[in-house]
């Protein structure tokens, strides 16, 4: 005979409970997803789709999210209309030498310049301009927070008006860590450890 657990009669009313409620979630999901997947959408909708996915070079998932659709029906949308959807390479320009260049859809929406070379990067940052140095605006605000306030090494500092070449105290906040911070800039109401307006 196998050993069995002692249980009591509130265990098994509560387990009871558990099954329901995630049965109940599953039958949400199941029909929230065929309500997705039934949704019909207008030539002008699937043009914007289209047009979203090919030059605005915005992915299928965000697209989704717009339009109230699967993922999968976008795909199928992009397919039949002989779009390719494949991690293709997209012509674009270099910032210094204007030599033609081909980068993938993440790395355009990630960089605002794009160079060919290291030759092409220095020779812009000797010109004057700014490359990727913004970790060094927030260790200046990590060390001026820092000396009008108890800087633990979990805490996140920001900057209000997301210039992080900007270090004044009053455009400058603490987050207790990390997630808070994302929080924040998800629009959730979370209210700062520290800001620097007060001081």
């Amino acid at each position: 005979m196998l050993y069995s657990h002692p249980t009591t009669e509130k265990t098994k009313k509560n387990l009871k409970l558990d099954i329901y409620y995630i049965l109940m979630y599953y039958v949400n999901m199941i029909m929230i997803n065929e309500t997705i997947r039934k949704k019909h959408l207008t030539r002008e909708q699937r043009r914007a789709i289209i047009e979203g996915f090919e030059i605005e070079l915005r992915s299928m998932i965000d697209l989704a999210k717009e339009y109230r659709v699967c993922r999968q029906n976008i795909y199928r949308i992009l397919k039949n209309s002989g779009v390719d959807t494949t991690k293709r390479r997209y012509p674009v320009i270099c910032y210094v030498c204007d030599a033609k260049l081909s980068r993938t859809k993440g790395r355009i929406k990630q960089l605002s310049r794009h160079f060919c070379s290291l030759g092409c990067y220095h020779a812009f940052l000797q010109a004057g301009g700014t490359g990727v140095d913004n970790r060094y605006g927030r260790k200046i605000a990590r060390h001026k927070v820092g000396k009008v306030f108890d800087l633990q090494p979990k805490y996140v500092v920001h900057h209000l008006d997301r210039d992080n070449n900007n270090n004044l105290l009053s455009n400058l906040v603490v987050f207790k860590d990390q997630g808070d911070h994302v929080r924040y800039h998800r629009d959730f109401e979370i209210k700062p450890i520290w800001e620097g307006s007060n001081s």
